[in-house]
């Protein structure tokens, strides 16, 4: 697989090739300081994967990632963050049809939501009108999307990104 690197931190690209190359299979073939040179790079090499980061500066990853998903649609894109900001999280929804945390239907984020909020698949279930079998699908399509392996991890998650809109 042919991967593009895109984060403004030189030491965070050269740690993500550092593990890369412990892969035959992964190839990094190229780097990019800010989300201009990623679209441009993106656009050049056409890699099978942009990994980019949300915080960029200039043209920032949310912004970057919708332009290489409409000029580059063979091109998967993989936001990273290290901010604890929920917006950015909302913003790669609305402008990523793609990544991972993108690919989550409202109804699952708003189960993820009820999950957080601590309620259980029954009562989840009876608020959305829908069986708990279905409740209980939509938190596994969730889990499974965002990458977590336990309720635990998802409301670690959801806390973590403020998917929670607290009650005060």
């Amino acid at each position: 697989m042919r991967i593009l690197i895109a984060d403004d931190h030189t030491l965070v690209r050269q740690g993500f090739v550092a593990l890369l190359a412990r892969e035959p299979d992964l190839i990094v073939v190229g780097e990019a300081a800010d989300g201009f040179e990623a679209v441009r790079l993106v656009a050049e090499l056409s890699p099978d994967l942009a990994i980019l980061d949300v915080g960029m500066p200039g043209l920032n990853g949310i912004v970057a990632t919708a332009r290489i998903r409409a000029d580059s649609p063979q091109t998967r894109v993989l936001a990273i963050s290290v901010h604890a900001d929920g917006r950015y999280v909302r913003q790669i929804v609305e402008q990523a049809d793609d990544t991972p945390v993108a690919r989550l239907s409202p109804r699952e984020l708003d189960v993820v939501r009820l999950v957080a909020d601590g309620y259980r698949a029954s009562e989840i279930a009876a608020r959305l009108g829908v069986s708990i079998k279905t409740a209980e699908a939509h938190r596994r399509n969730a889990m499974r999307k965002l990458m977590v392996a336990t309720v635990a991890d998802l409301v670690r998650l959801a806390l973590r990104e403020r998917l929670v809109v607290g009650n005060d």
